[in-house]
């Protein structure tokens, strides 16, 4: 299925803009969880990744169109440790 274009915005306790501060992205999930997923990659890519976690995002299908939904995603960590020999 091809990808179909959303838009979405990241919402913060402190704060609660509307559609105007939306960024598009594409995303070729139906589903208002995955699609919060495919934002918070989107956003992390983009700038985000000193963000604390975990973020609100408010999920919009088009341009000023009414809010789908609104999710909360956490960002797992999962340490990777690698071992040199040294002399």
């Amino acid at each position: 299925m091809a990808n179909k274009l959303i838009w979405y915005k990241y919402a913060r306790v402190e704060h609660d803009e509307g559609i105007d501060d939306a960024v598009a992205f594409q995303s070729r999930h139906h589903s208002g969880e995955l699609i919060a997923v495919d934002a918070a990659d989107w956003h992390h890519a983009h700038g985000g990744w000193e963000a604390s976690w975990p973020m609100v995002y408010d999920i919009y299908v088009l341009e000023g169109g009414a809010r789908v939904g609104r999710f909360t995603v956490y960002r797992e960590t999962v340490p990777e440790f690698h071992a040199v020999a040294t002399v």
